[in-house]
């Protein structure tokens, strides 16, 4: 599995168990919420990787019809997450997808 980017190593890995999504919301941040009651909101910048390889980067702070692609994860499952101590992110998810959010000083890890 991948890690975030980065010279540190991951700090919290989840799930334990693969997590279906079952909403994700779109304001101005990019929110996925599993039927595990897990939330992870993505408030800055970050790049999408379809199911066939497609690397997107996403901004929820600009048209929020760009993040389009990212919708493609509703309904499937998050197999697995790595944060590090920075702030990086790095989600898998069972198609294929992933999101990667580099560390962002103005957000908490």
């Amino acid at each position: 599995m991948n890690k975030p980017t980065g010279d540190r190593p991951p700090l919290r890995t989840w799930p334990t168990a693969p997590d279906t999504i079952v909403r994700c919301l779109v304001d101005y941040g990019f929110s996925i919420e599993t039927a595990g009651g897990f939330l992870l909101r993505i408030g800055s910048e970050f790049s999408f990787k379809t199911s066939n390889g497609v690397r997107h980067e996403l901004d929820p702070a600009k048209e929020p019809a760009f993040l389009g692609p990212a919708l493609s994860i509703a309904r499937t499952t998050l197999t697995a997450g790595f944060a590090n101590d920075a702030g990086a992110l790095h989600v898998e998810f069972a198609n294929g997808s992933e999101i990667d959010v580099p560390a962002n000083d103005r957000y908490e890890a």
